[in-house]
């Protein structure tokens, strides 16, 4: 299977699906000759650069010298392709930059940083040196020099932690100022390493931070609404943050439920195979982009609540930073599986189909500006409000849809209005 897209910002390299879902390979620690030929550029030219090759993932470059011929930060690099080398001479014209007199700052845009597509820049967090920067930590007999990550864009200009980036894209370029091992995107290989030196509960605490806590009753009850689509033996082991299923089966396999897009598949044969597999795709299965997107911005769930979909991928939406609100988990979990069970048996949503309803209805909104409907008998819930209209549900409705034109919760809303002037 190819993208479609041969020549990647203008690097000339070849992106087949070969390469997209295999994180890269690391640098191995640098022998007495590499060393000595890095000082020697050092001392000759201001800086050295080193370029690993991948082996069935993507390789990449960085420099050596910045910090100490120019106390610039070293820069890294990765290729979109196992050899690097077509990526070397946009990334040599950038280093003549800074030795210029260029300065890369951490959260800026580096205008064509590649031929007509620019770049962004990124402090990368010294917990990765080790395992990228071998011949820089030789070199310099330490790790005390500061390091800026140079990437490149998808297609569409979008960079991994802007929700709508090109998933197949994500393990191509390990987002580095990310200290959450899982979403790092540097794959299980690395991650088994850093678990092997520091301990599992580095591990355990990176995939605590994307799924949600749930007792022994809860995750029975959340289920409940999804049994037509996972069987009533399946056990749920782990809730995502999306609001997602990891189930496990009378077999002992891991099955994988996306609640937004009713996708329903094995996994895993146990435990550790499923760590494998979250490891090295956590922009499937923890919806990276978005995810990172959403922190970025502080749009954060509290407790028992979940990251839902306003409009569920199954019924055409996008998986977004703007397609998200926040919910609780029971609340969420069961208006995806009524939703997705209904589509599955060619039903349109329950809103709009049943007999005739001649209850009245008050359109109601709450504090986020988001809109509903509540029959005009009952008390209205805590934290809703009416919005001045009443009539039939179809008259309510329409009301509705008139005036509720973004349905962003308004926190997200004007989170995005303060993004907009510092977005790449």
């Amino acid at each position: 299977m190819k993208l479609g897209w041969i020549l990647l910002l203008g690097f000339g390299l070849t992106a087949g699906w070969w390469g997209l879902r295999k994180p890269p390979q690391l640098s191995k620690p640098a022998g007495q000759g590499a060393i000595d030929k890095a000082k020697a550029d050092i001392l000759k030219f201001g800086w050295h650069v080193v370029a690993v090759r991948g082996q069935g993932g993507p390789g990449f470059l960085f420099t050596i010298g910045l910090w100490k011929s120019y106390k610039h930060p070293e820069i890294l690099l990765f290729a979109p392709s196992e050899d690097p080398s077509g990526a070397l001479k946009p990334f040599t014209a950038l280093v003549k930059r800074v030795a210029a007199g260029e300065i890369l700052k951490s959260g800026e845009v580096l205008g064509k940083a590649f031929k007509d597509h620019d770049g962004a820049v990124r402090d990368v967090l010294p917990q990765w040196f080790p395992s990228f920067l071998g011949t820089a930590g030789g070199v310099y007999g330490n790790w005390d020099f500061p390091v800026v990550q140079l990437y490149w864009p998808d297609k569409a200009g979008r960079f991994p932690w802007q929700s709508g980036f090109d998933p197949r894209l994500f393990s191509l370029q390990p987002v580095l100022y990310q200290d959450n091992l899982i979403l790092a995107g540097v794959g299980s290989d690395e991650i088994q390493q850093i678990v092997e030196t520091q301990g599992p509960r580095i591990l355990e605490a990176s995939i605590a931070d994307l799924v949600v806590r749930l007792g022994d009753g809860a995750k029975g009850d959340l289920i409940e609404d999804w049994r037509w689509r996972v069987g009533p033996k399946a056990e749920l082991i782990q809730l995502t943050v999306f609001g997602d299923f990891f189930i496990k089966t009378p077999d002992g396999h891991i099955h994988w439920l996306d609640t937004g897009s009713d996708v329903y598949e094995d996994i895993a044969m146990d435990e550790a195979s499923w760590r494998r597999a979250i490891c090295d795709h956590p922009e499937v299965f923890f919806h990276a982009s978005a995810l990172l997107h959403a922190r970025s911005l502080k749009y954060l769930p509290k407790k028992g609540e979940v990251y839902d979909w306003i409009q569920s991928p199954l019924l055409g939406g996008k998986e977004t930073v703007d397609n998200l609100q926040l919910l609780s988990a029971p609340v969420g979990i069961s208006s995806s599986g009524r939703t997705a069970q209904s589509v599955r048996e060619g039903k349109k949503p329950a809103l709009e189909t049943g007999p005739e309803d001649k209850t009245v209805y008050v359109v109601v909104i709450n504090d986020e500006k988001q809109y509903s409907m509540w029959p005009m008998e009952q008390p209205i819930p805590a934290g809703w409000k009416s919005a001045g209209k009443t009539g039939t549900k179809q008259e309510c409705l329409d009301f509705i849809k008139t005036v509720w034109t973004d349905l962003r919760p308004e926190s997200l809303r004007q989170k995005r209005r303060e993004e907009e002037p510092h977005q790449p």
